[in-house]
């Protein structure tokens, strides 16, 4: 160990952190599914809601999501006062309790059936275990998680080879645990002729529309429930139940909001044989409520991921789309001559429907692109996916630049770490805001003690081997006087070592 270099290390450490993420989120999702077998025992899938009496069904639709919300909410309070405390030890604990409690507060969100998705807590490796697919799961990474970071990183093309590592080790481990199948079975991908082409433009300009409407109802929903707790006073413990009982009532009408793993997604894109899909104004009906859900389960604090959401509401988008387009054009007036189009199944358009979507909320298109090729391993979806997404990806960024030059000042600018936090709430790196760091957090509680102290006259190897081996970035160079004399750092060496050498510098300037 003591031989390897920087880079080699960090790639070592890359592969540890990929196998502890598969084997944390195989865990995870484990915990999920007995939660849910337990709280929903006798219900084989939520589309069975629909074919049972309402007075047979409203009290487990009612009592399993609000129950859930009040386990979330006593985990909040738990971690806010653990979090309220100023001792050291405490602040160890804080830094340990915060995503263990944030793991099961999802796993009780999720296995409860409210309407968010898995993906938030595993969200750090990308779609290669959300979704069993590795590919989308390293462009993810790059493209959302560090592409703030990699545009000022000197190091790229170290930092993509961790996360490719990183990515595939933890996609292998899920693989181990939880099967190589894909979260959902993909149907079959029809492309009839270019001709159709500008039908999923215009899906891409709708996916787009509804993309800003599921990110503006979101902040309306945080907002109502911020002016809730406000002018009521109630305890933030109290939100996660509002929001289960708020995803409950909306149940009743349209089970298909509650969180039933990718099986809804499944029974939308009809892939078992004996799923019938939902008539078009029925899928149109069930997205309104399902971004409603959505939102409102965010602002209550309840934990998970936008993902799953966006991908369900989407493909609901498509197929209901898909639908309606056939439909038109089948009755339409033969003087348009609109017969000679042959117009796809509604499980294309809500395959394409999925990825604009996604790309729509999370801005991710190239991500988006790559999970619904690397499924369908079809390369005839690649140009319908483009047009869609690109457009949708366009106007969501579009108007999300036009609402940040609107309202950017001094005090209220965002970076992209807390436009990314704000989507999607496991992106954040930290969940203490700076205003929050500015005035509770003491240097004294964050001052590191232990450090590594060389004198200048030290050897720079055994310098260097030390820093490596203590895994500190840096070292203090203190003189005869106990004075700190300077910083070493890992680049200051580098950098040094960059420098010709003095003897090669007189040799050739004789």
């Amino acid at each position: 160990m003591d031989s390897m270099p920087p880079e080699g290390f960090a790639v070592l450490m890359s592969c540890g952190v990929g196998l502890l993420t598969g084997i944390g989120v195989v865990a995870f999702n484990y915990t999920v599914h007995e939660i849910h077998d337990i709280v929903w025992h006798g219900v084989p899938r939520v589309t069975w809601f629909r074919s049972q009496p309402l007075a047979e069904t409203w009290k487990q639709i009612m009592i399993v999501p609000v129950g859930g919300g009040f386990v979330v909410g006593l985990i909040n309070f738990l971690q806010s006062w653990i979090d309220r405390s100023d001792s050291k030890l405490w602040t160890k604990v804080q830094a340990l309790s915060r995503p263990l409690l944030k793991s099961v507060a999802a796993a009780v969100t999720l296995g409860t059936a409210n309407s968010l998705g898995p993906e938030g807590p595993s969200v750090e490796i990308g779609a290669s275990v959300g979704f069993n697919a590795a590919v989308a799961g390293c462009f993810f990474a790059v493209e959302s998680v560090l592409k703030s970071s990699l545009a000022a990183d000197s190091a790229g093309s170290l930092t993509t080879a961790m996360v490719i590592l990183s990515s595939v080790l933890a996609t292998v481990v899920s693989q181990a645990g939880l099967g190589s199948d894909p979260a959902f079975k993909i149907p079959s991908y029809d492309f009839r002729s270019p001709a159709e082409l500008p039908l999923y433009l215009v899906l891409g300009v709708i996916c787009g529309g509804l993309s800003i409407s599921l990110t503006k109802c979101s902040a309306a929903a945080s907002s109502l429930f911020d002016n809730l707790q406000k002018s009521t006073g109630i305890p933030s413990a109290f939100l996660p139940p509002l929001g289960g009982l708020c995803v409950a009532v909306i149940a009743l009408a349209y089970p298909e909001v509650l969180y039933w793993g990718f099986e809804n997604v499944d029974a939308i894109l009809e892939s078992r044989p004996w799923a019938r899909g939902p008539p078009a104004d029925l899928l149109f009906q069930i997205v309104a409520a399902k971004v409603v859900a959505t939102s409102l389960c965010r602002g209550s604090r309840l934990v998970g991921g936008f993902y799953a959401p966006s991908l369900f509401i989407g493909a609901s988008l498509g197929s209901a789309y898909g639908k309606l387009a056939g439909y038109i054009i089948s009755h339409a007036n033969p003087m348009y001559h609109l017969d000679a189009l042959e117009v796809a199944a509604p499980q294309a358009y809500a395959l394409v429907g999925m990825a604009a979507v996604l790309a729509g909320v999370c801005q991710v298109p190239f991500t988006s692109i790559l999970l619904l090729f690397e499924l369908t391993r079809d390369y005839r979806i690649i140009l319908p996916l483009m047009a869609a997404v690109g457009l949708s990806s366009w106007i969501a960024s579009s108007y999300i630049s036009q609402e940040k030059s609107g309202s950017l000042d001094a005090t209220s600018s965002k970076d992209d770490k807390e436009e990314l936090c704000y989507v999607e709430e496991s992106l954040c790196v930290t969940d203490v805001s700076e205003t929050k760091l500015a005035k509770e957090l003491l240097v004294s509680a964050a001052v590191r003690e232990n450090y590594l102290a060389v004198t200048p006259d030290a050897n720079v190897e055994a310098t260097l081997f030390s820093m490596l081996r203590e895994k500190k970035w840096c070292a203090l160079v203190i003189g005869s006087n106990k004075c700190l004399e300077g910083i070493l750092t890992l680049g200051d060496i580098q950098e040094e070592l960059r420098k010709p050498s003095e003897v090669w510098t007189a040799i050739f300037s004789g």
